[in-house]
């Protein structure tokens, strides 16, 4: 058992505060309209910050510009990694970057195929 510093009594266990615990794994995603080093340093840094906040490792940022999304190579990358490294999830600044309000886009419902087509 440890012995908890403050008091001098036997802890039940580890407490995360006292041990180091590395946090889950996650990677980032951005659809800018435009390719904008500016914008794109300062999204990445948004991202950052919030991983920082919640205790979690921000492995990747993925990103695609403007013209990118009809293959959207940044969104193929991010799919590739998730398929094969362990990871807990994905950040994304907000929903629209996953895709263009009113064009129909991998996960809106007019794209999706029914079970059992």
């Amino acid at each position: 058992m440890a012995r908890d510093l403050a008091s001098g009594r036997e802890a039940h266990g580890p407490i995360t505060e006292r041990w180091q615990v590395p946090g889950p794994v996650v990677y980032g995603y951005l659809l800018l309209t435009a390719a904008c080093r500016t914008r794109r340093a300062a999204l990445s840094r948004a991202l950052a910050g919030y991983c920082e906040q919640h205790e979690l490792i921000l492995a990747a940022v993925f990103t695609d510009t403007g013209d990118d999304t009809v293959q959207a190579p940044g969104f193929t990358g991010l799919l590739d990694v998730l398929t094969t490294e362990p990871s807990y999830g994905v950040v994304i600044p907000t929903r629209a970057h996953l895709g263009h309000a009113g064009q129909p886009g991998p996960a809106s419902p007019s794209s999706r195929v029914p079970a059992g087509a």
